[in-house]
């Protein structure tokens, strides 16, 4: 009876351990997938920013991220993770600064704000979706050159931001004696809200019209979305609005299930 009691013991012992082992290797290759999806994410936008860093830190390897987290402990997964956040944080806010020439827009001095302190930039460091980030609201190099008013010169369209981080978007059009006028529009935002609340723009040219996407996230409220596209009307010197579409994924309270009352954000006129 000893005998069958010592070896049922010694089962259980290892059985438990072996059940241990499974769970802490499943544990590991769970957080090491984590980790090399994460690595690979961070890299891709180190190299979409052009902040230049190489280096083993510094890849698209998936597979090998994964194997040498495999090799070491979470503390220094933790720590690698955390010194590439810090590394694009600091890219990143170099690159969309107002005194970088390269996030500096090269425009007529009539189309700069002369005394206000707004300086034209090609792109933004602001939040989300919880994700902090650079973005260019105005695709295609963040300024878009069109004739709207049709004299033959191309006009100016493209974003400006002061040291408050306010934007705001501007029209210069070309003027008959060769000079060009100033116009602000209605669009204006903050460039750097909270991780709970945030919206982006996305403003391009498509066949001719000028395209507005806005898109806006609430913690524990949902998404919302307006699209519009407009043609620019001469004789009134202003932009029309001729499409739009606009909706929303609201959050369901988990108590009631009905969802939270949300509404999408409001397309602008384009004109101040």
């Amino acid at each position: 009876m000893m005998i069958k009691a010592v070896i049922s013991t010694l089962i259980l012992y290892f059985g438990l351990t072996s059940i241990t082992i499974v769970h802490s290797a499943t544990a590991n290759e769970w957080q090491c997938n984590s980790y090399a999806r994460d690595a690979v994410e961070q890299n891709k936008k180190n190299e979409a920013a052009a902040c230049g860093f190489t280096g083993l830190r510094w890849n698209n390897d998936k597979k090998g991220q994964k194997q040498w987290c495999l090799t070491v402990s979470s503390a220094t997964t933790k720590k690698e993770t955390a010194a590439r956040k810090r590394k694009l944080e600091t890219c990143f806010k170099k690159k969309s600064s107002r005194s970088s020439r390269q996030n500096q827009l090269k425009l007529p001095a009539a189309c700069r704000a002369s005394s206000t302190g707004y300086t034209p930039v090609r792109q933004l460091y602001s939040w989300f979706r919880y994700e902090r980030g650079l973005y260019m609201p105005i695709k295609n190099r963040g300024l878009i050159r069109y004739d709207f008013n049709g004299d033959g010169r191309r006009d100016y369209l493209f974003i400006e931001q002061n040291a408050k981080k306010n934007v705001r978007l501007v029209n210069c059009f070309s003027q008959k004696e060769n000079g060009y006028k100033r116009q602000l529009t209605d669009v204006s935002f903050h460039a750097d809200l909270d991780s709970l609340s945030s919206e982006q723009y996305a403003i391009s040219m498509k066949n001719g019209l000028l395209q507005v996407d806005i898109n806006t996230f609430a913690h524990n409220e949902g998404s919302c979305f307006a699209k519009g596209a407009y043609s620019y009307n001469k004789s009134k010197q202003h932009f029309e609005i001729v499409s739009s579409q606009s909706d929303c994924s609201p959050v369901s309270d988990p108590e009631t299930g009905e969802a939270y009352p949300i509404y999408p954000p409001k397309l602008p006129k384009m004109k101040k």
